[in-house]
């Protein structure tokens, strides 16, 4: 990252939000753990009611479990393979110079899973908004 920090504050993103070099992704999303009968269930869900009730101006929506994810793995919410992940990235506006801040609700995993995903395919400038 070239000595960027990856935690941003919100003063820095907001000071920010009409430069065309920043994308901000939305990635609101949960893992959700049920317990029936001693078996435990897990569904992964994005969010986008909560994108749709308010999100930070400019902010593009990520559906985390279907947009940046291999849907021919058989483990479920894997990373997507490079062209699939790339064709994405494109349609999300991102390009090899943008700096890219992601965001999600409480505990920032979604938001560093993405973070990750990004970096894992050579994304130089990825921040986590921090709070």
């Amino acid at each position: 990252m070239g000595g960027a920090r990856a935690l941003v504050e919100g003063d820095w993103v907001e000071a920010r939000l009409h430069d065309v070099a920043v994308r901000v992704l939305d990635v609101r999303g949960a893992v959700q753990i049920t317990s029936e009968g001693g078996r435990e269930t897990v569904r992964y869900v994005a969010d986008h009611e909560a994108y749709a009730t308010g999100h930070l101006p400019g902010a593009v929506f990520v559906d985390w479990t279907r947009d940046i994810v291999d849907p021919d793995d058989p483990v479920p919410v894997q990373v997507a393979p490079p062209d699939r992940f790339a064709r994405w990235a494109g349609t999300a506006g991102i390009g090899p110079d943008t700096t890219v801040v992601v965001y999600d609700g409480p505990g920032g995993m979604i938001a560093t899973r993405l973070w990750w995903a990004l970096t894992y395919h050579g994304h130089e400038d990825v921040r986590v908004l921090d709070g």
